[in-house]
C-alpha cells in the first residue's frame, strides 16, 4: 500500500488519533520548555519598556526644572482688586513682584456700520439691476461686493448684498439683516474684532446700492480701550492686553470710577505643585522597579526583573543620588532635600514631610529652593544625568537590555520553529505506524473472515453428503 493511500486511510478509518496526540504531547515537552521562556522574556521586556517610560517622564520633568526654572520654581501670580473691571490672564512671564493701579476710561468696542431701512416689498434697490460697494476692514484692501438686483425685492437685494459680504469677508465681519419693523428692512455689517484697526470703511457706491447709505454707529475715536497704568496713557483696539506691562496679560472688562489694583506676588504653591509632581514620578520609578523586581521569600514568586541587577540597582543609585547634599550648597541653609522638609519612606519612595518647612523656604528663599534642584550639581543636574545614561543615546542601559532579551526572543523563535518541524515529521511517523497496524489488523480480520467463510461451506457440504447418504 502506498504512503499516500496508507495516510488516507488513517484520516477515514482513525481509532489510533488519541494515541498519536499523546505520544505527541510528550514530544512537544522541549517545545512548551521553549513557549514557556518566551512568555517569560516577552514580560521581562515589557517591563523593562515600562521602567524606561517612567524614567523617560521623570527625566522630561528634570530637564523642565533645569531649563525653565522660573517657570518652575518662581512663578508669579496675579490677582486684581476688581476682578469685574480688570482680570489678569496670564503672570508667565513676570520675574518679578510688584502693584500696578490701572484705571479704564473706555473699553474697545466693534465696529458696526448700518444702511438705511427700506421697505422690503418695495423695489428701490433694483432700480438698474446691477449695483456694487467697496468694504475695507481697518487699512486693508477694500473688497468689491456686487450683485444683479433684477426684479428683486428690497428685501432680496438686502439679503444677497449680506450674503456676498459673509462670502468674501467672513473672517473679519458679520452682515446680517434684520426686519425693523412690520415692513422695513435694515442691513447691518460688525466687525469680528473690536476698535480702531477693525474700523469697517464702505466706499464707492456704484448703481442700485449707492442708495444704502451706510453709515457707522461709532466714531474711530470710540472704537478703541482707552486706560492708564501707573499714570501712563494706553490705547488698544482690544480689551485683551498683552503688551503693556511686560510678561503680563490682562482683560479690561468694565470702565472704573476707582483704580484697579492688580497685585503680583510669587506662587509658592504652584511651585509646591511642581515638587510634588517631581515626587509622583520619580516614586512612580521607584515603585514599579521594586515591584518587577521582588521575591517573596515564603512564596518565591518572582517579578520578571528579579534576576536583572542592573535594573534593581537602578532604585537604590536614584535614591543615593535624590538624598545627597548639594556639595556648591554647603552652608547655605538649603543643600538637601530634607532643608525643605523632603524625606524617604522605607521603601525607599520620597514624601513631604513637612509641608510647613516646604512652604516657609519657598516663601523665604525661593532661589535657595531652585538652586538645589537646578545648580550645576544640584539634584536635577545630577538625576538628570544620571538617568541619560539609562535611557539615552546610542548604549544607554534599557536600549541594551532590551537588545539582549530581542536576541533571546529570536533564538526561541528559531528552536520553536524547528521544534514545529520535528513535531510535524514525528506526526507523519506515528500516523503512518499506526496505518500499518491498522492494514494489519483489517488484513487479519478478512484472513480470519475467509476461513470462517470456508469453514462454513465445508460444513454445509459435510450435512449435505450426511442427508444425501
Amino acid at each position: 500500500m502506498s504512503t499516500s493511500a496508507a495516510s488516507s486511510l488513517f484520516q477515514q478509518t482513525n481509532p489510533y488519533e488519541p494515541y498519536v496526540q499523546q505520544l505527541l504531547q510528550i514530544d512537544s515537552q522541549q517545545k512548551y520548555q521553549l513557549q514557556a521562556e518566551q512568555s517569560t522574556d516577552q514580560s521581562k521586556k515589557k517591563a523593562v519598556t515600562d521602567v524606561g517610560s517612567k524614567l523617560t517622564t521623570l527625566n522630561t520633568t528634570l530637564q523642565s526644572f533645569i531649563n525653565d526654572p522660573l517657570t518652575q520654581f518662581s512663578p508669579f501670580a496675579g490677582s486684581s482688586s476688581n476682578s469685574n473691571a480688570v482680570s489678569v490672564i496670564s503672570t508667565d512671564g513676570i520675574n518679578n513682584a510688584g502693584t500696578y493701579n490701572i484705571s479704564v476710561s473706555q473699553l474697545a468696542k466693534s465696529d458696526i456700520a448700518l444702511s438705511a431701512t427700506f421697505n422690503g416689498s418695495n423695489s428701490d434697490l433694483s432700480a438698474t439691476g446691477t449695483g456694487s460697494i467697496d468694504i475695507s476692514i481697518g487699512t486693508g484692501t477694500p473688497v468689491t461686493i456686487s450683485t444683479n438686483t433684477t426684479g428683486l425685492t428690497n428685501k432680496d437685494v438686502l439679503t444677497n448684498v449680506a450674503d456676498a459680504i459673509n462670502n468674501q469677508l467672513g473672517t473679519k465681519v458679520k452682515a446680517s439683516v434684520y426686519q425693523v419693523n412690520s415692513t422695513d428692512y435694515q442691513l447691518s455689517i460688525k466687525s469680528l474684532n473690536t476698535g480702531s484697526a477693525n474700523q469697517i470703511t464702505v466706499s464707492n457706491a456704484q448703481g442700485d446700492l449707492s442708495g444704502l447709505n451706510v453709515t457707522n454707529l461709532t466714531s474711530a475715536s470710540k472704537l478703541d480701550a482707552k486706560f492708564t497704568i501707573d499714570g501712563v496713557s494706553f490705547q488698544r483696539s482690544s480689551n485683551v492686553v498683552n503688551d503693556a506691562i511686560q510678561g503680563m496679560s490682562f482683560e479690561l472688562k468694565s470702565t472704573t470710577a476707582t483704580d484697579a489694583q492688580i497685585n503680583v506676588s510669587l506662587d509658592t504653591k504652584k511651585v509646591h505643585d511642581n515638587i510634588q509632581n517631581f515626587i509622583d514620578q520619580y516614586n512612580s520609578v521607584v515603585s514599579l522597579i521594586r515591584k518587577d523586581t521582588y521575591i517573596d521569600g515564603k512564596t518565591n514568586q518572582k517579578g520578571p526583573l528579579q534576576n536583572l541587577r542592573t535594573i534593581r540597582s537602578m532604585s537604590n543609585d536614584l535614591w543615593q543620588t535624590a538624598m545627597q547634599s548639594v556639595s556648591s550648597l554647603q552652608g547655605s541653609g538649603i543643600s538637601q532635600l530634607a532643608n525643605i522638609g523632603i524625606d524617604t519612606k522605607d521603601d525607599g519612595t520620597l514624601y513631604i514631610k513637612d509641608s510647613q518647612k516646604l512652604d516657609d523656604a519657598l516663601k523665604t528663599n525661593p532661589q535657595g529652593v531652585q538652586n538645589l534642584f537646578t545648580a550645576s550639581d544640584g539634584l536635577a543636574t545630577k538625576l538628570n544625568n544620571q538617568i541619560d545614561t539609562y535611557v539615552s543615546g546610542t548604549s544607554n542601559i534599557i536600549d541594551t537590555i532590551k537588545s539582549g532579551i530581542d536576541d533571546s526572543l529570536n533564538r526561541l523563535n528559531d528552536r520553536i520553529q524547528m521544534q514545529d518541524t520535528y513535531l510535524q515529521r514525528k506526526k507523519t511517523e506515528y500516523e503512518k505506524e499506526f496505518t500499518q497496524l491498522q492494514q494489519v489488523i483489517l488484513d487479519g480480520q478478512q484472513q480470519y473472515s475467509t476461513i470462517m467463510a470456508i469453514q462454513g461451506q465445508s460444513s454445509t457440504s459435510t450435512s449435505a453428503s450426511s442427508l444425501l447418504g
